[in-house]
């Protein structure tokens, strides 16, 4: 395959691209393998723990894995049995360059949420108010006579 023809819109819009799909198997194989990777994913999510904001802003990741995976095998399926419009290039190609897009766009939000996160714990008197504060003294009744 000439990578140069994805410049082409004639050739991405094709309605019907026709039988020779000669990365069936190898894209079958990458979306398989995503979507087991993202049990795995999982896993070292929940077992990580330590970090309450890592933990809950990269819980998202593996269910987005297994609907890009799910999709990409949706797609590649479409592609190898040449239906039209849904069988388009063009699709592929969409579904494989957004997940670059997604990691970059969870990694930037995660960057800028961990130095608010750091940035809080700098300010003044913040971490006062986790030391021991001292005693209150009890007031007492006055007894009336």
């Amino acid at each position: 395959m000439n990578p140069l023809k994805l410049l082409s819109l004639k050739y991405l819009f094709d309605l019907t691209p026709g039988y020779n799909y000669a990365y069936n198997e190898y894209l079958l194989v990458l979306f398989i393998l995503i979507f087991i990777a993202s049990f795995k994913v999982s896993a070292l999510l929940k077992n990580r723990g330590d970090a309450k904001i890592e933990s809950t802003f990269f819980a998202g990741i593996p269910s987005f894995m297994r609907r890009w995976a799910l999709l990409g095998i949706l797609l590649n399926f479409f592609r190898d049995q040449n239906i039209p419009l849904l069988g388009m290039r063009i699709w592929l190609l969409t579904l494989i360059l957004s997940l670059p897009a997604y990691l970059a766009f969870t990694w930037r939000k995660y960057i800028l949420k961990r130095e608010n996160f750091k940035n809080k714990d700098l300010k003044e008197g913040y971490q006062d108010k986790y030391l021991p504060k001292p005693k209150k003294k009890a007031r007492r009744k006055k007894k009336s006579r």
